[in-house]
């Protein structure tokens, strides 16, 4: 089918036809082919979007001849990106604002992520926990326990109501009771 420019630049959902045409002119001016997303205008509630090519065929005087464009319907991508994006904000918001102190261990049992309520509990911020080892927040006396109980602990999978001294910010101790699985890959690798 063989439409005109600006015949389907009626088709583009307003705010995105200068990005259109800007690809129409870099295409035009460099001899490359652009490759960019656009929406394009829906009488239904579901946006349509597309993946664009454009490029400059030329005559002999390297003039543009006319443009080729190809197109590819993303909008189911697009939709379940967003529906990704989405369920990921959900559950961080969750993670964050809930009542229970979460955290999250790497590997080697350094914190990954902590919630609100962890900081909280324990007077510290983000950045003064984020990447240190979770055993320099516990009391000096249980420190080593956790060191040589962490490896265990990754083998069988799972922890439940363990008892540990936790060092607050202001140097007070907190007992804190802890219920922890261990996520695994589908190749039962640490995750």
């Amino acid at each position: 089918i063989k439409i005109g420019i600006s015949s389907f630049s009626r088709y583009i959902e307003p705010g995105w036809d200068d990005l259109y045409y800007a690809s129409l002119k870099n295409a035009g001016m460099s001899g490359e082919k652009q490759s960019l997303n656009l929406k394009l205008k829906s009488e239904q509630n579901n946006p349509i979007w597309i993946q664009t090519e454009i490029e400059a065929d030329r005559d002999a005087q390297n003039q543009v001849r006319q443009w080729k464009l190809i197109f590819i319907d993303i909008s189911i991508k697009v939709a379940a990106e967003d529906a990704l994006q989405e369920s990921q904000e959900r559950f961080k918001t969750l993670f964050h604002k809930t009542p229970i102190a979460y955290q999250s261990l790497d590997e080697q049992g350094r914190f990954i992520e902590v919630n609100d309520s962890w900081l909280e509990t324990l007077g510290y911020h983000r950045d003064e926990v984020i990447g240190k080892n979770f055993a320099d927040f516990l009391h000096p006396s249980m420190q080593n326990h956790f060191r040589d109980n962490f490896p265990r602990f990754k083998a069988v999978g799972e922890i439940l109501g363990v008892e540990f001294d936790m060092l607050k910010k202001d140097g007070s101790s907190i007992l804190v009771s802890f219920h922890g699985k261990i996520g695994k890959t589908n190749n039962g690798d640490f995750k």
